[in-house]
């Protein structure tokens, strides 16, 4: 009998960078990310005698391992799948609604159909059935996108407040407003307070985000209407709603540029900022991702790069 492979799954925090502000010398540098990776770190090192500025970028790495091999990525950001998910479907969607079904043309990209009125109708039909289906991924990935989004930008000890309407205040811990509270209201009373940011609700795009909340809220609870999902589909300011998903990461984003819950928003970097004390570096144990076997301390990295490092005691 065969045996039964043993799985695992863990992570760790390993340096893809090292920048010394003074000079420019880095390590292990990497050019390209993907949209969809976690968040880089940035750890700077204060307290150095020479003055010298030292800063690590940490990411994470994850390991999938069974008993015969190991296999090592870059660890996901789950908001950022499902952005990555929102914006490939929207992007399907427009180029079937705008070249195809708004041109009545099903183009190179279908099957040429014949004289057949029957034929045409297939054809026609699958034209529009892909049409739907990259609307309803996009608008149900963009919708999770914001909610994933939001329920991670909740701080975990926070507790909303608010009056029912028999005057009767109410308290929602994280866990109750994740599960109790609409997306939009979660929107405009809690996060805009969080993110320090004026009335959301007088922003342009914000009647478009309602009016995605509506259609999302139809397609997964499957209401009776249908037929008026389907009309909407074949509307081009569909794509304006579909955009606000956009819109909206973008406002929080400017409001909030560093410590934002994802690495790439929309072609935007952010970073999450760290400062550790020079005391510390012989404390603190890390790992090189051109040497993922090796774990190393902060102190032997630096001394890769300057023998006279010193830190103050």
């Amino acid at each position: 009998m065969k045996k039964k492979s043993i799985m695992s799954y863990n992570d760790r925090q390993l340096i893809s960078n090292i920048f010394i502000k003074s000079g420019d010398l880095s390590y292990g540098k990497i050019d390209v990310q993907d949209p969809r990776v976690d968040t880089i770190t940035l750890l700077n090192v204060d307290g150095l005698k020479n003055k010298q500025d030292f800063v690590f970028e940490l990411q994470k790495i994850s390991c999938f391992s069974t008993d015969n091999f190991s296999l090592y990525f870059y660890t996901p950001n789950n908001i950022s799948i499902f952005h990555y998910l929102y914006k490939e479907n929207l992007k399907k969607y427009k180029l079937i609604l705008k070249n195809h079904v708004l041109k009545n043309d099903v183009g190179n990209d279908y099957e040429e159909y014949n004289d057949s009125p029957i034929h045409k109708i297939t054809i026609n039909s699958k034209m529009v059935y892909e049409m739907i289906q990259y609307a309803e991924l996009s608008i149900i990935m963009g919708y999770t996108t914001i909610e994933a989004f939001v329920n991670y930008s909740i701080p975990d000890d926070y507790i909303f407040q608010e009056k029912n309407n028999k005057g009767i205040i109410e308290s929602y811990n994280r866990l109750a407003i994740e599960r109790n509270l609409k997306l939009s209201v979660k929107i405009k009373k809690i996060i805009s307070y969080i993110y320090e940011i004026e009335d959301i609700s007088i922003q342009p795009f914000w009647s478009r985000f309602i009016e995605l909340e509506n259609i999302r809220n139809s397609i997964v609870h499957s209401k009776a209407e249908e037929k008026e999902l389907f009309h909407k589909l074949f509307d081009v300011n569909t794509i304006k709603i579909l955009e606000s998903v956009n819109e909206l990461l973008d406002y929080f984003w400017n409001a909030k540029k560093d410590n934002f819950p994802m690495f790439d928003c929309n072609g935007k970097l952010s970073f999450k900022n760290a400062i550790i004390d020079a005391t510390k570096v012989k404390e603190m144990n890390v790992g090189l991702i051109n040497d993922i076997d090796n774990d190393y301390s902060l102190e032997e990295l630096l001394n890769k790069f300057k023998s006279d490092i010193s830190v103050n005691k």
